[in-house]
């Protein structure tokens, strides 16, 4: 199964597909400063992957806290 794996970092968005456990087609970008144009370029990305079905699965990784939440 392929997957389009996104990491949006504080400097850069790097991206790879990932097939049993290789990685291929990494790209990086300069991270947005925007979040239009952040939904736009994550948006192009996406598509671009999706015309030539070659992903079945698209992962996020995105900066943030982790919460531990007692229920």
């Amino acid at each position: 199964m392929k997957t389009l794996s996104i990491d949006i970092g504080g400097t850069t968005i790097k991206s790879a597909v990932i097939d049993n456990s290789q990685l291929f087609d990494k790209k990086s970008f300069p991270t947005s400063k925007t979040l239009s144009e952040l939904t736009e370029l994550l948006q192009a990305l996406i598509k671009s992957y999706q015309n030539n079905g070659s992903i079945e699965k698209v992962a996020l990784a995105v900066p943030g806290a982790v919460l531990e939440l007692a229920l």
